[in-house]
């Protein structure tokens, strides 16, 4: 089976990942590489050979974890190079000097990341360095890894589907911190200018009769708006929460910890993260539930205000229709033509009042009935999206935790794993700082 098969069997799917699992296996072949390599049981397998003459003399140390021996040829045998300091090398060159080598004694040293041999190898004495270098160029759909022993594959994988878990971790962190409640795309209905004010002006008593002349008649009876009645913006949700939930900030610390490969230390935070989720999500609630509340207040607060507009609209009606009733009076009273006259055009100026009051009454109960239906909408909108942020949040904390509490697993799986390899009498911390190097 390919690595990539392995890896699945515990991650899942990786096959939007595979730059990020190729660049994990060739990490995990230099972690386990870096904690077995001082165990003699396991060194020779995982050494090669340089072969070094007068074309290639020297060998680069780029991706060596350890030299192991370097060995020159002296025409007749091989002979085991000693290493020195860089800073020796001229006396190990110099003829004169009393350090001078020669290729019965050859030795070696390491300057600019390069390792060089004293005396310097020819095309017929040739020198070999034997070293451990992880391959660097294995793959997710290979199965094999060069100079590499077949049983320490599994800790490869192991490690491997220990970052790509991190990773998913970051992926889902991501999208944990960046949802969004989509009300920024829920406006609230506005309560400006719904409601309208009147004053009504009845006629005089020269303008329904009076014994007044018809040129000293006004009739000024009038219906005038006073102004809409503003009720105030609807409540908004406010978003503002007392909780916050991050997993990559330090006061949670998981990822900290996770890379510090502290699986203890990382339950410990990833059960106080869930304390604060918890927060997190009844903070959500109680915001939801104060939005609801403040909103049947102010429907109550508007409907209030509907009673009150409509109760100064009734007595204005009221008024109109006692000023109609004695128009009529004195219209069938009166014995001038003059008068009788113009109090009939005063019933009409009064009934085109009333008839203009009770249509602003219909109007405003109309204007109400449409508002109350949007702020209704706009209340079970702002409760859906709520809602539908609170479960999308969960989904994501589930699929977090799930694969927080498998990193510790496979944390853990790798720890068991490579305990039979540490070397006898290196303690776990000279391993730790292996891990940590």
């Amino acid at each position: 089976m390919s690595f990539q098969t392995d890896i699945e069997a515990i991650t899942g799917s990786i096959s939007s990942y595979t730059t990020e699992a190729n660049s994990y296996l060739v990490e995990g072949v230099k972690f386990i590489t870096k904690y077995v390599m001082n165990n003699m049981d396991i060194e020779p397998r995982l050494t090669q050979s340089s072969s070094k003459d007068n074309s290639t003399p020297t060998h680069s140390m780029t991706d060596v974890l350890k030299v192991c021996s370097v060995t020159r040829n002296d025409g007749t045998r091989n002979r085991e190079c000693s290493e020195i300091n860089s800073a020796d090398r001229d006396n190990y060159a110099d003829i004169n000097s009393i350090y001078y080598t020669s290729k019965f004694d050859p030795v070696y040293y390491i300057l600019d990341n390069t390792l060089n041999i004293l005396p310097t190898p020819t095309a017929s004495e040739t020198a070999s360095v034997v070293h451990i270098t992880p391959d660097n160029s294995v793959s997710v759909s290979e199965s094999t890894i060069s100079n590499f022993p077949t049983e320490l594959n599994r800790g490869v994988v192991l490690y491997a589907s220990q970052q790509m878990l991190r990773k998913f971790l970051n992926v889902r962190n991501t999208t944990l911190t960046n949802l969004s409640t989509g009300l920024d795309d829920i406006d609230p209905p506005t309560g400006a200018d719904l409601l309208t004010a009147v004053s009504y002006s009845g006629p005089g008593n020269d303008d329904v009769g009076g014994g007044a002349s018809a040129g000293t008649v006004t009739n000024s009876t009038a219906v005038t708006a006073t102004g809409k009645i503003s009720l105030g913006s609807a409540p908004a949700y406010d978003g503002t929460i007392s909780s916050s939930v991050d997993y990559t900030t330090a006061t949670i610390g998981v990822d900290a910890l996770l890379t510090l490969e502290d699986v203890e230390m990382a339950s410990i935070a990833l059960n106080k993260a869930q304390q604060q989720l918890s927060d997190f999500q009844t903070d959500i609630q109680n915001e939801l539930n104060e939005f609801n509340e403040a909103n049947t207040a102010y429907q109550a607060n508007i409907q209030a205000e509907l009673d009150k507009a409509q109760r100064d609209l009734q007595a204005n009606i009221a008024d109109a229709q006692n000023d109609l009733a004695a128009a009529r009076e004195t219209a069938q009273l009166a014995t001038n033509v003059s008068i009788q006259n113009q109090a009939e055009k005063s019933q009409r100026l009064i009934q085109n009042a009333i008839n203009t009051m009770q249509a602003i009454v219909a109007d405003n109960q109309d204007n109400l009935a449409k508002y109350s239906a949007d702020l209704n909408k706009y209340q079970a909108q702002v409760n859906e999206a709520v809602q539908e942020y609170q479960l999308s949040f969960q989904e994501v904390v589930q699929d977090y935790n799930w694969l927080a509490q498998q990193y510790q697993i496979v944390s853990q799986d790798l720890v068991t794993f490579l305990q039979p390899y540490i070397p006898i009498g290196v303690p776990n911390e000279v391993a730790a700082d292996d891990r940590a190097s």
